[in-house]
């Protein structure tokens, strides 16, 4: 029986997987949960939580990253002429008013859910800070899956990120459904999982 580990992106909560986890046919963590570090892991984060379980020291037979990243600002200098003032001026945001500012992300997301009271101002921008820097791959089989639509992890940055590592395979959908891979489209997400031909 598989192992999964699921990891939300940016200001989300486990409750972005409510749709996924009911499909998937094995034993089900959290990223943060307590777990044996011996075993191995079919790890699928959302954006920033790509990375975290990429940095997490755990072992993995597969990683699935659903519109995630490594360096949040961009190898290229040209991308990350775009991306870094975005993400500063993102961070002065969170700091005057962040439920406001959160709200305002999860509608660029495509996300109409309201701001949960357990996503704090502190854990905001901690992630954020977190996202100036680069991380290197962990070495584990990847597929990074991407959406054209998608204007907070736009698929150039994909491209800039993953395509010149080996073990790094990049599907880039388009499903319409801006950055919320895996709390929508969940079943192309189990497709993925499965090495099956995703449903378009």
């Amino acid at each position: 029986m598989s192992n999964y580990i699921l990891a939300h992106g940016f200001g989300f909560t486990n409750d972005y997987w409510r749709n996924l986890k009911p499909l998937l046919n094995g034993n089900v963590f959290y990223y943060g949960d307590s777990v044996d570090p011996s075993k191995e892991y079919i790890g699928i984060g959302h954006s920033l939580g790509f990375l975290k379980l990429n940095n997490s020291g755990l072992k993995f037979s597969r990683l699935i990253g659903l519109q995630g990243f490594l360096n949040y600002c961009g190898n290229d200098d040209k991308i990350s002429s775009i991306m870094k003032p975005q993400l500063d001026e993102g961070i002065q945001k969170y700091k005057s008013d962040y439920r406001k500012t959160l709200k305002e992300f999860y509608t660029v997301c495509g996300y109409l859910g309201d701001v949960p009271d357990s996503v704090t101002r502190e854990d905001l921008l901690a992630d954020l800070e977190a996202m100036k820097d680069s991380y290197k791959h962990c070495g584990a089989d990847t597929i990074i899956v991407g959406t054209p639509d998608d204007s907070v992890i736009p698929s150039v940055l994909i491209e800039d990120n993953f395509a010149d590592i080996d073990c790094v395979e990049i599907k880039m959908l388009d499903l319409g459904i801006g950055h919320t891979l895996g709390f929508n489209r969940s079943e192309v997400v189990l497709s993925i999982i499965e090495g099956a031909e995703p449903p378009l």
